[in-house]
C-alpha cells in the first residue's frame, strides 16, 4: 500500500516518463527484434541465391557437357592441345557449384552439412565419369585423329594396292562403316563383319604373292580398327540412354533433383521463420498495446484531457484504425508529446501504405519524400530494391529459358527440310522479340565463291528482296560474313530495308545482324529489324542461342554432303554393274562370231579339197 501510494504521489511528469519510458523500452524491442528479423531474412535470402546460383551453374555444367559431347569432341584443337573450351566451361562451373555448396554447408541458420556433402559426392562421381569420357573421345578421335584417323589410314592403304579385287565389295564394307557412324546401331557392325568375311575370303583365293599377303594384312588391320572404335562408341554410349553419356545423364538428373530438394528445403526454412518472426513481433506489439492500455486505466484519474485523448488515439491505432490527428494547444511535454505522436502516426500511415502497396506486387511503389530519412523506410526501401532487382533478375532468367526451350523444341525436328526450319526459327524469334522481320541466311564456302544465301524470312517484301545470294563484303550481311561479329544499328538509313504491314512502310528503328558460328566455323547470318531498340539481355540471348541455330545449320549442310556422296557412290556401283554386263554380253557376241567363222573356214577347206580331187581327175583323164 505503501509502495503504491508514493507512486499515485509521484510528479505527472514522473509518472510520464516513467510510462512512456516502458512503452518506449517494449518499442525498442520491437524495432531491435524487427532489424534482427530483416537480417536473418537477409540470411536466408542470401542462402536461396545461392542455391539458385548453384542451380545456375549446375544448368550451364550440364550445357557445357552436352556441347562437348555432341559437338566439342569433334573440334580438331581438342585432339591436337587436349583442350576444349566446353571442358573449361564444364571444369569451371563445377568448381562454382563446389565453392558455392560449401559456403551453403557451413552457414549456421540451416543445417545444410550432410545434404551438400552428398550432392558434393555425386559431383565427385560425375567428374570421375566425365574425365573417362574426354579419355574416351580422346582414343576414339575424329576424322585424321585417334582411331578414326588411323582407320582412314587403313582403309586408304587397302585402296592404294594394285592387288585386284572387287571395288563393289569395297563399297559395301564402307558403306556399313558409315552407317554405324551416322546410325550409331550395332547391326551395322554385325553386316560389316559379314560382310569382311566374305570380302576377305573372295581375295584370298586369288593370286597375288605380296601384293595379295599386303591386301589381306591392311584389311586384317582396317576391320580391328573399326571394330575397336565400335568398342570406344559402346562405352561412350550408342544412345544418350547407354554406356557412360548415360550415366552422366542419369547423374546430372540426380544432382538437378538434390538440388531442387535442397532449394525447397531452404524456401521452407525461410518461410516458416518469417511465420516465427511475424507471431513473435505481433506478440511483442500486443504486449506494448496492452501495457499502453494498462497505463492509462491506471492513470485515468490523475491525468488530463491530454492524456486521455493520447489513450483513445492509441487504442484507435491499436485497434487497426488510424485515428486522427491529435490537436496540439501547448508546447509543454505533453504538446511536444502530441507532436511526436502525430509525426509517428505519419510515419506509420506511410509505411503501411507502402508495406500494403508491396504486398500487393507494386514493387515500383514510392515512398512518401517526408519520410525517406526514417530507418524503418530506409529498411522498407532497401528491402524493395532487393525484391525488384531479384524479380528483375528472375524474369530475364525465365525468360531467356522459356525461350531456349521453344528453339530447342524447333531444333529438334531433325527431318525437317532445312528451309522450313529455318522458317520456324525466324518466325519464333521475331515473334519472341516483339520484332518486326527477320531472315536467315546459309553460308557456301567454295573454292572460288563465299556468300551467303537466304533461306528463310519473316515479314518480308518479296517484291524489294529478289537477291537470295549475297557475296562477302557486300552489305551489311557480306560485311558480317567477313567479319564474324555482332552488327547492330539503330541510325538507320531512309533507303534501308522497311518494315511493310496493312498501313504502308516504315524504316525500322533497329537492326541487328548476328553471325551464325560454329566450332570457328561461319554456318549463316540471322538478321533482325524492329521499331524497338532490343534489352542488352535480348541481344545476349540472340547470341548465346546464334551457336545452336549453327550447329543445326552445319548438322544440316553435313548431312546433305553425305546423302550427295552416298548417291554418288550408289551411282558409280550401277553404272559399273552395267558396264560389266555390256562388256559381258560383247564377249558372247565374238565367241559366236568366231564359232560362225570356224565353220565357214571348215566348209572352204572341204570345197577346196573336192576342187582339188575333180581337177587332178580331169587332168588324169586327159
Amino acid at each position: 500500500m505503501e509502495i503504491a501510494r508514493m507512486f499515485i504521489n509521484l510528479k505527472l511528469r514522473v509518472k510520464l516518463l516513467f510510462a512512456f519510458g516502458s512503452i518506449l523500452l517494449l518499442s525498442a524491442l520491437l524495432f531491435f527484434k524487427f532489424f534482427q528479423t530483416l537480417d536473418k531474412l537477409n540470411a536466408y535470402h542470401s542462402v536461396s541465391e545461392k542455391v539458385d546460383a548453384v542451380n545456375i551453374y549446375l544448368l550451364e555444367m550440364d550445357a557445357a557437357a552436352q556441347y562437348f559431347i555432341f559437338e566439342g569432341y569433334k573440334d580438331s584443337h581438342f585432339h591436337e592441345h587436349h583442350k576444349s573450351p566446353f571442358v573449361d566451361s564444364y571444369t569451371k562451373n563445377l568448381g562454382f557449384v563446389k565453392d558455392e555448396l560449401k559456403l551453403i554447408g557451413v552457414t549456421e541458420l540451416i543445417d545444410t552439412v550432410s545434404t551438400t556433402k552428398l550432392i558434393l559426392q555425386s559431383l565427385d562421381s560425375l567428374d570421375s565419369k566425365f574425365n573417362e569420357l574426354i579419355h574416351l573421345f580422346e582414343d576414339r578421335g575424329f576424322k585424321d585423329f585417334g582411331l578414326e584417323g588411323q582407320l582412314r589410314k587403313a582403309i586408304h592403304s587397302v585402296e592404294n594396292v594394285s592387288f585386284q579385287y572387287d571395288k563393289a565389295d569395297m563399297l559395301m564394307l564402307r558403306r556399313h562403316e558409315k552407317d554405324f557412324f551416322l546410325r550409331k546401331d550395332i547391326k551395322y557392325q554385325k553386316e560389316f563383319n559379314t560382310k569382311f568375311e566374305h570380302f576377305i575370303s573372295s581375295v584370298r583365293s586369288g593370286t597375288g604373292g605380296d601384293e595379295q599377303a599386303s591386301i589381306i594384312q591392311n584389311l586384317l588391320n582396317y576391320q580391328s580398327l573399326f571394330n575397336n572404335v565400335v568398342d570406344i562408341d559402346t562405352r561412350i554410349g550408342l544412345k544418350e540412354t547407354e554406356g557412360i553419356k548415360g550415366a552422366i545423364n542419369e547423374d546430372l538428373i540426380s544432382l538437378k533433383g538434390s538440388i531442387q530438394s535442397l532449394r525447397t528445403y531452404v524456401k521452407d526454412r525461410s518461410s516458416s521463420f518469417k511465420q516465427y518472426a511475424i507471431g513473435t513481433l505481433i506478440i511483442l506489439f500486443v504486449a506494448q498495446l496492452s501495457l499502453g492500455i494498462i497505463l492509462t486505466i491506471v492513470y485515468s484519474d490523475v491525468i488530463t484531457k491530454a492524456i486521455k485523448e493520447l489513450r483513445n488515439a492509441m487504442k484507435s491505432l491499436s485497434d487497426g484504425i488510424f485515428p486522427s490527428k491529435l490537436v496540439v494547444k501547448s508546447k509543454e511535454e505533453i504538446g511536444e508529446t502530441k507532436l511526436a505522436f502525430n509525426q509517428l502516426l505519419d510515419r506509420m500511415k506511410a509505411a503501411q501504405e507502402f508495406s500494403e502497396e508491396l504486398g500487393n506486387g507494386e514493387l515500383k511503389a514510392s515512398y512518401n519524400s517526408i519520410f525517406t530519412d526514417d530507418i524503418l523506410a530506409r529498411s522498407l526501401l532497401k528491402m524493395q530494391t532487393q525484391l525488384v532487382s531479384s524479380s528483375e533478375k528472375q524474369d530475364i532468367i525465365n525468360w531467356t529459358n522459356m525461350g531456349m526451350a521453344q528453339l530447342n523444341d524447333i531444333l529438334k525436328m531433325e527431318n525437317a527440310e532445312i528451309h522450313v526450319l529455318g522458317d520456324k526459327i525466324v518466325k519464333l524469334l521475331v515473334q519472341y522479340l516483339n520484332a518486326n522481320q527477320g531472315a536467315i541466311y546459309i553460308v557456301h564456302q567454295k573454292a572460288s565463291e563465299h556468300y551467303a544465301e537466304r533461306i528463310a524470312t519473316y515479314a518480308y517484301n518479296k517484291k524489294k528482296f529478289v537477291d537470295q545470294k549475297i557475296e562477302a563484303g557486300q552489305g551489311l550481311i557480306g560485311q558480317c560474313l567477313l567479319e564474324k561479329s555482332t552488327i547492330v544499328l539503330t541510325d538507320i538509313p531512309t533507303d534501308f530495308v522497311k518494315i511493310t504491314s496493312g498501313l504502308g512502310e516504315a524504316v525500322p528503328s533497329f537492326v541487328i545482324i548476328i553471325p551464325l558460328v560454329a566450332q570457328t566455323k561461319m554456318q549463316g547470318v540471322l538478321e533482325l529489324a524492329s521499331f524497338q531498340k532490343l534489352h542488352p539481355y535480348q541481344i545476349q540471348f540472340l547470341e548465346k542461342i546464334a551457336e545452336n541455330i549453327a550447329s543445326i545449320l552445319s548438322n544440316k549442310k553435313i548431312n546433305s554432303e553425305t546423302s550427295r556422296l552416298l548417291n554418288e557412290a550408289q551411282q558409280r556401283a550401277t553404272q559399273l554393274a552395267s558396264q560389266e554386263e555390256e562388256i559381258r554380253q560383247n564377249a558372247e557376241e565374238m565367241q559366236a562370231m568366231q564359232e560362225q567363222l570356224e565353220r565357214e573356214k571348215n566348209l572352204m577347206e572341204k570345197e577346196i579339197v573336192l576342187l582339188k580331187s575333180l581337177l587332178k581327175q580331169q587332168l588324169n583323164e586327159a
